[in-house]
């Protein structure tokens, strides 16, 4: 019933949003294949559910009844509410913050995610996500008056996020200065959909009802797919100079698993 072909029309902006999808795919096979690298579960997970939101993205704005786009928006859902989880579990552990972690801690930082998702998905007894929907112009273009429960779920990003970042911030203190460029390359493909997401949020897009985030993460994939193929930047752990080189009496030289100095 959902793909009935004469329910849907693909035009060129809708066909960007597969394209996008393809790219995030493609950096996911390639973060797969390097799964055992310190963040690389974490970064893959984001990367999936960038897909999922580039695809989901794309059938909203090619179907053709609302109701229909509503559906899609409802499917969009799960994956934008996890992803600020798995970028914060990837910064976490890529900057060597992640050692309080357990199984319990991280399934909690998802239950509020699983909460937004239930409220989306029942929406329509309580529009506490989004209270009404309209089509903006020819491009059929979903416009939500976003409800509270969507800032709620917002704040909630924007501070795993903001946490995210400042352990980034901090791994690229304790890099060596030879290696600082590897995490630049991070910190470039992780604000690079925060800036699209903002701009999202506060409804700055040219087109009502657009969505910057999918195209942002596509366009981060390309420069974490560039890292990770030419500068190998998951292959490099910051080193806490300050909690064990500094404190030896003894010189030391540290080598990564690839038997290369980085300290």
């Amino acid at each position: 019933m959902f793909f009935r072909p004469a329910l849907y029309q693909f035009g060129a902006l809708s066909l960007l949003y597969v394209v996008a999808a393809g790219i995030t795919g493609a950096v996911a096979l390639l973060l797969w294949r390097r799964r055992d690298l310190i963040g690389a579960g974490y970064l893959l997970g984001l990367e999936i559910t960038a897909g999922f939101w580039s695809l989901a993205a794309a059938l909203q704005l090619a179907a053709l009844p609302i109701p229909l786009k509503i559906v899609w928006t409802k499917v969009s859902c799960i994956v934008i509410s996890s992803a600020p989880v798995f970028f914060f579990l990837f910064a976490a552990e890529f900057g060597q913050q992640s050692h309080w972690f357990t199984p319990r801690r991280i399934a909690g930082l998802f239950v509020l995610p699983a909460v937004f998702v239930l409220a989306a998905v029942t929406n329509g007894f309580h529009g506490l996500v989004w209270q009404k929907v309209w089509l903006h112009g020819e491009a059929a273009w979903a416009v939500y008056e976003m409800g509270p429960f969507m800032w709620v779920i917002a704040a909630y990003a924007y501070c795993l996020v903001g946490a995210g970042v400042l352990f980034l911030l901090q791994a690229q203190r304790l890099f060596p200065d030879f290696y600082r460029l590897h995490n630049a390359f991070i910190l470039v493909g992780v604000l690079v959909p925060l800036v699209g997401n903002l701009l999202d949020l506060f409804g700055r897009t040219p087109v009502p009802g657009m969505q910057f985030t999918p195209l942002a993460f596509a366009l981060s994939g390309v420069v974490l797919a560039l890292g990770i193929l030419c500068f190998r930047v998951l292959d490099v752990v910051p080193i806490a100079r300050k909690q064990v080189i500094e404190a030896m009496s003894e010189g030391i030289a540290v080598v990564d698993s690839m038997g290369r100095i980085v300290d």
